[in-house]
């Protein structure tokens, strides 16, 4: 299937979007106030920086590498930790943007005058601080998930010595 003749509009990036559970409605507005973007606070471009559908893209992707980062155990969004899942949707929309920084680059000479607007390096550098950050957390949760579900409970063997203690 082509793409060319798929119709696409402005509005598409600004439609609220609905049938979305309030737990990642909330979410989506701490990621928001993670990054600061909010209109009043952007004084370079008019509106919110990352669109709701792209935030929610960024959800989606870090879920899908959460789940399938190994070991292979399948969680849902409500049983991944806020702050890592946190981590990993902003390492994914800085690195969005970095994407656009990068096309949209400008570098201008006019005699002793040299202007270059590329801020592509810093928010690169930025994602990959988050994108490691998200890492060691998704790392750290997954071993402790891998090692409850395969003992059961993650408690001392003095606490088995402990119970029979109490049988016998």
């Amino acid at each position: 299937m082509s793409l060319q003749g798929t119709p696409y509009s402005q509005d598409m990036e600004t439609q609220p979007l609905v049938a979305l559970p309030m737990g990642i409605v909330r979410f989506l507005r701490m990621v928001r106030d993670y990054l600061r973007d909010h209109p009043h606070l952007n004084r370079l471009q008019e509106g919110e920086a990352h669109s709701d559908r792209l935030m929610v893209w960024a959800v989606i992707a870090t879920l899908e590498d959460y789940n399938l980062s190994p070991p292979p155990i399948r969680v849902a969004f409500e049983q991944i930790p806020k702050l890592t899942l946190l981590y990993g949707v902003v390492a994914f929309l800085l690195e969005s943007e970095a994407i656009l920084a990068t096309r949209n680059s400008l570098q201008y000479t006019d005699g002793q005058i040299s202007v270059n607007l590329d801020k592509a390096p810093q928010l690169l550098n930025m994602a990959s601080m988050m994108k490691s950050y998200y890492t060691q957390q998704r790392d750290r949760h997954k071993i402790s998930l891998n090692a409850m579900r395969a003992f059961g409970k993650i408690e001392s063997e003095y606490a088995i010595a402990n119970s029979l203690w109490g049988v016998l």
